[in-house]
């Protein structure tokens, strides 16, 4: 009779570890926010901390007269904030607008040539960091193309333009040495998934910029145009055999080195 207790309290437990298995179980099954996407516009906000740097761009002075011989800008962390509307296009895509402020505080590190000291002095070369904090807004538009919902979970991919002004151009300026842009305009795309609960969403993202190839395309065009004649994925829809037939035209004259067996002389390439 002394093990009625310890057989109760057994039976109890296991009771209870089976209810709860039970209950997570439901959870997990439970589709949270399933008309989610039964409403065209929907508004929410977000909270990013973006790496940044300054690209740095010398000129002719800098080259031959300046006495700084040395310029770096590492990369850093900000902080943005802001609001986003997204407007349900059809069952695949959307189209999203976040108006932003960010917070940059960007650093350059330079090295110069103190002109004052004699050429003898162990500090005529002399280091310095100038750190620059800078308020921007920052409109990016993007189209987002998402994939089916997997219970609770879906994942996404993105891409757009975005339109960023310093609002504090004037105070800076007169208290620097260099001169930065005051305008950024850049691609933007990167990838993010979705986590849906009861009362909220949760979607982490990452963003990627392309304003630098941007900026060379602009001043530089014609380095791009010995890439166009490239067909994008083209591999995807070719053989093995004419893979290595495309291969072996770049290297062997005609393909074989033989002329009565070029086969562009009997089949179209």
């Amino acid at each position: 009779m002394k093990n009625v207790p310890f057989l109760r309290l057994f039976f109890s437990l296991f009771l209870v570890s089976l209810l709860t298995q039970s209950v997570f179980a439901q959870e997990t099954r439970r589709h949270f926010q399933a008309d989610y996407d039964a409403k065209t516009l929907r508004f929410g906000y977000f909270l990013g901390l973006p790496s940044t740097f300054y690209n740095v761009k010398f000129n002719n002075y800098f080259v031959n007269k300046d006495n700084y011989y040395s310029i770096t800008s590492p990369s850093t962390f900000g902080l943005k904030m802001g609001g986003l509307a997204n407007f349900r296009l059809n069952d695949y895509f959307d189209f999203r607008v976040l108006p932003t402020v960010s917070i940059y505080g960007r650093r350059l590190e330079y090295k110069y040539i103190d002109t004052a000291l004699p050429a003898t002095d162990p500090n005529k070369l002399n280091e310095n960091t100038d750190l620059r904090e800078t308020a921007w807004f920052e409109l990016p538009v993007m189209f987002k193309y998402k994939s089916e919902r997997r219970g609770n979970v879906r994942m996404y991919v993105f891409g757009g333009l975005r339109y960023g002004v310093e609002t504090n151009p004037n105070n800076r300026r007169n208290k620097s040495k260099f001169i930065t842009k005051t305008s950024d305009f850049s691609v933007e795309y990167g990838t993010g998934i979705e986590f849906f609960r009861e009362y909220f969403k949760f979607s982490p993202e990452i963003h990627f910029s392309w304003n630098e190839v941007y900026d060379l395309w602009l001043k530089k065009p014609h380095l791009f145009v010995s890439n166009q004649h490239l067909i994008r994925n083209e591999g995807a829809s070719m053989g093995i055999g004419q893979k290595l037939w495309k291969r072996a035209k770049h290297v062997i004259p005609g393909g074989n080195m033989l002329l009565s067996k070029r086969a562009e002389m009997f089949l179209p390439d």
